[in-house]
């Protein structure tokens, strides 16, 4: 008879086993061993006879064995285990110590007597007769411990050595997230800290090649929002940076800002009213407010100001506010946003100065060789012969000859290296009538035979020396800028890899020109995500999860581009479309209406094919929203993305979280510019993270749902 149970308990043992083994393969794939640590822990007791186990987890950062699972919650206490008994243990001063063992059977010389009299107290307290190491190859990593009645029913019921089996399955699946969990941690601090120094190289690289005051610090604004992820930004400029700042006189002027124009005219004042701040930037010092109270004064609620200065003298400030945060409830500004934006303005600073410097030397019509070197203009200067004396880098890229064979070369002949011997004319004629020259979009035949655009810039100059400090002989020279501005074939890939090819065909047929860089704009977005995606895909494996979103999206997609819709990014099972943008329609908000009406749609004839051959169907939810926000290429120099960033961004986000599947959700920017055609209707208001007050919220009905 009890053959005949043992036999027929068989396919269940071995039921459980894979249970275990699969539970134990999962560790690696959850954010810790808690999540399915109490479950392993109940698996085994149930393969074991029935037996409830004691499970504890080694926590390293306090030096204790913390209890999970099993009588856990009915009060157990949790073990001790000083560093010393742990490098002993872990096998730093010799074999590693694995065995299972009983404690009445502890002698001195046992690897584990130490902790027995370590924890004594806690172990009778526990009520532990007998403990299973859970170990790696180098170190504990928990313990199964069993109390007398526990120890009983598994030697009765023969499972001494399935305990043992279990036990050693569990420390491997510990061990693998372990490995993991290390791995994911220095993976992703080296991708973070290559990202900042890449990003920090990227911003200097850019506000080194621009010399318009008006363009750089639109840029700076761009960047420091995008990269800092803030809602509110402004950078602040002195128009007399030569005063005596420590003085107290600094008054700088609000001359970008995102977010805060509704302060802007107070935001000096204001800011000149906040102590901490003011001081703070006349000794050239930062200042961070994470408390909601000093911050509401800047309208913020929460903020950092960073002085922007070059060589000790105070030009301005950024001033950042409202961090945002997706993982956060209430993001504050730390170290490390301190120090991106720290780098940022220091950065700026040295731009500024040269923007500045540049626009001084231009109008008196002469500049020093050493700072045009560090702008990405070709500079070239001439004396009285029309001969080349000096050439500076850019010049030579544009031209594709070294400025050594340039020096000395007459300006037809070198114009000739590009077949612009007409312009060359030109430029000569200007010593005669001493007039500023300047044409735009010439055509030049590149150095490889690629077709160059270029600005051209022509300025006489007077004087026994030329900008480079080199003697000249008689009579006026010239300072000739050309400018490379052939961007053709980079925004024909760019477009035709944001949005649809009608639409890249309408930019590229209509001469529009796509901005890259960062600006303001009006735009309605678009967030669509899958419900109950997480359960759908643990069902899976990850092959079939990537099939399924890839249909999904190619779905999705089709639909966005026929209403010429830019897909901005795709996330897990959430896409982020934007209606707007690179450039606006009429009919921009219909358009995202009708997109998200027909993605039901089409959803549903997908749904019945699934349905049809035994899948689950997928369902959406979308949100729409509309409003500002700052458009443009963000990233670094290797890889670069067309986004945009704005409180109308993250309300778009919020309100697809509150969307039920099938459902589209509407804003009252969005409602208030829809016709009579389309099925809207008010449903209330919700709270949403980030708002103070509650957002009305529109439904809009569609056949799909």
């Amino acid at each position: 008879m009890n053959q005949q149970k043992s036999i027929a308990a068989l396919p269940e043992l071995a039921a459980a086993l894979e249970e275990l083994d699969g539970l134990c393969r999962s560790f690696d794939r959850v954010p810790g061993a808690q999540a399915v640590f109490p479950q392993v822990l109940e698996t085994v007791g149930r393969i074991c006879g029935g037996v409830e186990l004691q499970g504890y987890l080694y926590d390293k950062a306090r030096a204790v064995f913390e209890p999970f699972g099993g009588p856990a919650e009915q009060g157990l206490t949790r073990l001790a285990m000083p560093n010393h008994l742990f490098e002993i243990l872990s096998g730093a001063r010799g074999r590693i110590a694995d065995e299972p063992f009983e404690l009445e059977a502890l002698s001195q010389s046992h690897p584990w007597w130490n902790f027995h009299e370590c924890n004594n107290v806690a172990i009778k307290r526990n009520r532990i007769v007998a403990i299973y190491p859970l170990v790696s190859a180098r170190e504990v990593l928990g313990l199964i411990a069993l109390d007398a009645g526990g120890l009983e029913q598994v030697s009765e019921a023969g499972s001494v050595n399935l305990l043992r089996l279990a036990a050693a399955q569990i420390a491997l699946g510990l061990s693998h997230l372990s490995l993991v969990s290390t791995i994911r941690r220095t993976s992703f601090q080296s991708r973070l800290k290559a990202l900042e120094l890449e990003t920090l190289q990227d911003v200097g690289m850019a506000f080194a090649g621009s010399l318009d005051l008006k363009q750089l610090t639109g840029d700076l604004l761009m960047r420091v929002i995008s990269i800092l992820n803030v809602n509110r930004a402004a950078v602040l400029l002195d128009n007399a940076p030569g005063r005596d700042n420590l003085a107290g006189e600094f008054r700088p002027e609000v001359v970008e800002s995102f977010g805060l124009e509704e302060l802007e005219e107070t935001l000096v004042d204001s800011l000149a009213g906040c102590p901490q701040a003011a001081a703070n930037l006349l000794e050239n010092s930062p200042t961070v407010i994470n408390d909601p109270a000093l911050a509401a004064e800047l309208g913020c609620r929460n903020l950092m100001v960073v002085p922007i200065q070059y060589k000790g003298q105070l030009l301005g400030a950024i001033l950042v506010g409202d961090k945002e945060s997706r993982s956060e409830p209430e993001p504050t500004f730390g170290d490390d946003d301190l120090r991106l934006l720290s780098a940022m303005a220091g950065q700026a600073g040295a731009a500024i100065s040269n923007a500045r410097l540049y626009s001084d030397v231009l109008r008196m019509k002469n500049f020093n060789e050493n700072i045009l070197t560090s702008i990405a203009s070709g500079v070239i200067t001439t004396g009285g012969d029309n001969r080349v004396v000096s050439f500076n880098d850019s010049a030579a890229r544009i031209f594709g000859i070294s400025p050594t064979r340039a020096v000395g070369m007459s300006v037809e002949a070198l114009f000739s290296q590009l077949e612009l011997s007409e312009l060359a004319g030109k430029i000569t004629a200007i010593k005669k009538s001493g007039e500023h020259f300047q044409e735009m979009n010439v055509t030049a035949s590149g150095p490889g035979g690629d077709e160059l655009s270029l600005n051209v810039s022509v300025t006489p100059f007077s004087g026994g020396q030329d900008p480079g400090g080199l003697e000249t002989d008689s009579g006026a020279g010239l300072v000739i800028s050309l400018e490379n501005v052939s961007e053709g074939a980079r925004i024909k890939d760019t477009l035709r890899r944001y949005v649809s090819a009608n639409v890249a065909d309408m930019v590229l047929a209509e001469g529009h020109q796509l901005v890259l860089g960062g600006k303001l704009s009006e735009v309605t977005v678009l967030f669509a995500d899958i419900r109950g995606f997480t359960s759908l895909s643990e069902r899976r494996s990850p092959q079939e999860v990537v099939e399924l979103l890839n249909s999904y999206f190619d779905l999705i997609i089709d639909v966005v581009f026929r209403y010429n819709g830019t897909v901005d990014k795709i996330v897990g099972d959430e896409i982020m479309v934007l209606f707007g943008a690179p450039f606006p329609l009429e009919d921009d908000t219909e358009r995202a209406v009708r997109c998200a009406m027909e993605m039901l749609a089409e959803l549903e004839k997908y749904n019945a094919a699934r349905t049809g051959s035994g899948q689950d169907p997928l369902k959406i939810g979308i949100g729409l929203n509309r409003g500002n926000v700052i458009s443009g290429n963000i990233g670094s120099a290797k890889h670069m993305d067309y986004t945009v960033i704005g409180d109308a961004v993250n309300l778009a986000s919020r309100l697809v979280d509150n969307a039920a599947p099938g459902q589209i959700l509407l804003t009252r920017s969005v409602a208030g510019q829809l016709g009579e055609e389309f099925p809207c209707r008010r449903i209330g208001e919700i709270m949403v993270k980030g708002k103070r007050k509650p957002v009305e919220i529109f439904e809009i009905a569609s056949e799909a749902q």
